[in-house]
């Protein structure tokens, strides 16, 4: 591999790119049918993309930095922190798409650069004013562009007091100065840096620049004088490795002509004190007329460098293209082999007779067609040469080699869909697809700690170097304010990315029965579990995920909304409980108004028991009564009935006289 004093970005650049779009391997063998000298595998392209679709997920997140708190007073703080900065930077400045173009970058060509940096420029702001004097603009000191559809410019001095006590209607101008952080990714071939440099940390870079082509009106956006920029020479002039599709660039407007611009970040002894300190250099030109515009101290350059794998002691990595273009080349021949062979196989070879053979008839592919011959036997078929089946065993052995050397995420797609036979269980499909996910996973752990981190980290850097005013971001259901200049310095920083597909589920299901194990706590009562720690398991596993707006889903238990609903569940409860103390005391007075009546109840029952005894008494006694008096009466009767029968037998007796 080149050392990075001989190696030349620009010219690896343009192979790799034509590697990418299939222009290249070109003509291999001379004895491939011309149609198929074209043919390439694109290894390269399908890698980098199926590799990029594979990882660019696990950035997804809102949230994928946390700074961390240096104590537990700083808890807080550190968290809003973490809020405002991912907010800025995936948000307000669209850092998803720039972290996506550096890494694309990256995995192609060995490297991927961003830059992070407050920008104030000029912003002229227009105003129509109508029905106006023309002294009242004056007096208050307009810039006045037009008066009357009429440009200021294309009226002399003098002839501005005919709007003298006239109402006119006109265009003023004011500009104000807007203060912009910007975070984007920095195209490779503009981005230089000292050829000697043996490290990706371009902190301890010497020299770091952007050598890029801007229009005359961004250069006085910046507040340099418009006839200084004037003067500055066109792009073209910049020299032959500047001129490069230049025709595109024309324009008939000085404001928009194109105009080479170098922002450079360069450690010298400037004060003469012979330690060298970090500068920033603007200039504007070329390489002969080269316009110094700034020239001061920093504390910090801006940019930020990538790799998808580290090669030590170098400003740049490994690329996937590095590693699959021997792939690529192979791939490239056998295919084309293959396809003239089976080309041949189909068409047939044949003996032709010289003279019994009409050549012209038989060389006409004409379906149907006649071919004149003399005798029969003018054409002979030749053997064909059988293509060897090795050739199709070496296509797959170079697929085995694109997966082991960087190709992984291509054969994993193709895995995720394959459906489970006899022959391969669940299981082993999944500690396949483990497998195959490792390599993915140290890229993107790679790009983390290479690109993400440091960007984030540099952003809070700018941010509290430079920016006074307040920021807000919503976090969930709440808001978060915070003025950077007012943090406090941080480095320390944890976050998720890096883990494979596997890995993230695997903490999501963790997490998902933490949660069922906390909830079922709450219903217990148990003092072990709050709302927050719910929360923060939930915020947790939303960090495993791959869907957009999951953390947002739920209430913070710090918000506002939550106090306020946690206020009205609590008063609720209260009139419930009232509610359920004045059903209790209906009820209670209920019981005891049943237990009165039922006293009640019972003495009436009681007397009316007495008295029912005391006439069952009366009622018994007047029954015997009136039995013993029916048995007199009948014992009076057979009293009766007994002197009748005495009475009888006497007078049957004879009375004796009396003496």
């Amino acid at each position: 591999m080149d050392t990075n004093a001989n190696f030349d970005f620009d010219d690896y650049m343009q192979e790799v790119r034509a590697y990418f779009d299939g222009e290249l391997p070109g003509q291999i063998d001379e004895d491939i049918d011309e149609v198929f000298q074209n043919v390439v595998s694109k290894d390269i392209a399908n890698a980098v993309e199926h590799t990029l679709a594979d990882i660019m997920p696990a950035f997804s997140s809102n949230r994928l930095i946390t700074f961390k708190p240096e104590g537990p007073e700083d808890i807080a703080k550190a968290s809003a922190e973490t809020v405002l900065v991912n907010n800025i930077v995936l948000e307000q400045s669209d850092g998803l798409t720039s972290f996506t173009e550096s890494i694309k970058d990256a995995l192609m060509y060995r490297r991927g650069v961003m830059m992070v940096s407050v920008v104030e420029t000029i912003v002229p702001k227009y105003e129509e004013i109508n029905e106006v004097l023309f002294e009242e603009l004056v007096a208050e000191g307009k810039d006045i562009i037009s008066i009357n559809e009429t440009l200021v410019d294309e009226i002399e001095e003098e002839e501005l007091e005919q709007y003298l006590g006239q109402t006119v209607s006109a265009w003023t101008r004011e500009y104000d100065t807007l203060k912009q952080l910007n975070i984007k990714s920095i195209p490779i071939d503009e981005f230089k840096v000292n050829s000697d440099h043996e490290s990706i940390d371009l902190d301890s870079a010497r020299l770091v620049a952007r050598d890029y082509r801007v229009m005359a009106s961004d250069i006085v956006q910046l507040g340099y004088d418009q006839d200084m920029v004037r003067g500055l020479p066109d792009y073209s002039d910049a020299g032959d490795s500047f001129v490069q599709g230049y025709e595109n660039l024309t324009t008939a407007d000085e404001s928009t002509r194109a105009i080479r611009l170098v922002t450079a970040y360069y450690r010298i002894d400037y004060d003469g004190d012979g330690i060298a300190e970090l500068r920033h250099i603007l200039a504007a030109g070329n390489d002969s007329a080269l316009e110094i515009l700034e020239n001061k101290p920093v504390d910090d350059q801006p940019f930020v460098l990538g790799v998808p794998l580290i090669d030590q002691h170098r400003s740049y990595g490994i690329s996937l293209a590095d590693k699959l273009q021997d792939v690529q080349i192979i791939k490239s021949k056998l295919l084309r082999q293959i396809l003239s062979a089976n080309e041949r196989a189909i068409r047939g070879r044949v003996g032709l007779v010289e003279g019994m053979v009409n050549k012209d008839d038989y060389l006409d592919s004409a379906f149907g067609g006649v071919v004149r011959m003399s005798a029969p036997g003018g054409i002979v078929p030749l053997p064909a040469d059988a293509f060897p089946q090795s050739a199709y065993e070496l296509l797959g052995y170079e697929d085995k080699i694109r997966r082991e050397s960087g190709g992984s995420a291509i054969d994993k797609a193709s895995q995720e869909n394959m459906p489970i036979g006899q022959e391969s269980s669940a299981h082993g499909v999944e500690r396949m697809m483990s497998a195959m996910e490792q390599l993915n996973s140290y890229i993107a752990s790679n790009i983390l700690h290479t690109l993400i981190k440091k960007v984030f980290c540099k952003t809070h850097y700018i941010l509290r170097q430079f920016w006074d005013t307040p920021v807000s971001a919503e976090d969930g259901q709440t808001w978060v304010v915070g003025t950077p200049t007012e943090w406090p310095a941080r480095q320390r920083v944890s976050t998720t990315v890096g883990l494979t597909r596997g890995e993230r589920a695997q903490y999501v299901g963790l997490l998902t029965q933490l949660i069922q194990e906390a909830l079922q706590l709450q219903e217990k009562g148990s003092l072990l579990v709050t709302d927050e720690t719910v929360y923060k398991l939930i915020q947790q596993r939303s960090m495993y995920t791959t869907l957009p707006g999951t953390s947002d889903a739920y209430i913070s238990p710090q918000s506002p909304e939550y106090a306020q609903m946690s206020q009205q569940r609590q008063q609720a409860a209260e009139q419930d409980k009232q509610m359920q103390m004045q059903q209790m005391q209906q009820q209670n007075d209920t019981l005891m108004a049943l237990e009165e009546t039922r006293a009640h109840a019972r003495v009436q029952a009681q007397q009316i028991k007495a008295q029912s005894d005391i006439l069952t008494n009366e009622r018994t006694n007047n029954t015997k009564l009136e039995a013993d008096l029916r048995q007199l009466e009948l014992d009076y009767q057979k009293l009766n009935l007994k002197l009748v029968e005495l009475n009888a037998e006497y007078d049957k007796e004879p009375v004796p006289d009396a003496a």
